[in-house]
């Protein structure tokens, strides 16, 4: 008789919904439609490295591993666009300038707000001492 082992499906199993999380960025940054052609490195990476680190899920916990993937995507996106802004303020005798507050602090927020909700659907890869 054939011994069978029934494993808990995990997200390495079962890849992130790409176009889920597309569609969340895209939602997260108000992008126009055809955005992740300029991304798809970014976007690939960060729904690879949620992947990789996801501990074995069910279908329902997935949504928050899809918002996880999209806020580190968008969070690199915004620091990629400030970058290659020059402009972030200009001072002129007695007069400052100064651009709107950064894309990437709040995409930061976004990013650790995912990192809350998915903690519980993520590997626990951290050592600790404990009394033997």
């Amino acid at each position: 008789m054939k011994k069978q082992r029934l494993a808990a499906a995990s997200v390495n199993d079962m890849p992130l919904n790409k176009q889920n999380v597309i569609a969340c960025i895209k939602e997260l940054g108000s992008f126009e439609s055809g955005f992740e052609k300029d991304y798809e490195k970014i976007i690939e990476y960060a729904c690879r490295g949620v992947e990789a680190e996801a501990a074995p899920i069910g279908e329902s916990e997935s949504t928050q591993l899809i918002f996880l993937a999209a806020a580190r995507a968008y969070y690199a996106i915004c620091i990629t666009q400030e970058t290659s802004d020059d402009f972030t303020s200009f001072t002129a005798g007695d007069v400052t300038i100064a651009g709107m507050p950064s894309k990437s602090a709040r995409a930061k927020e976004i990013l650790d707000l995912a990192k809350q909700g998915a903690a519980a659907y993520l590997k626990d890869d951290g050592f600790a001492f404990v009394e033997v």
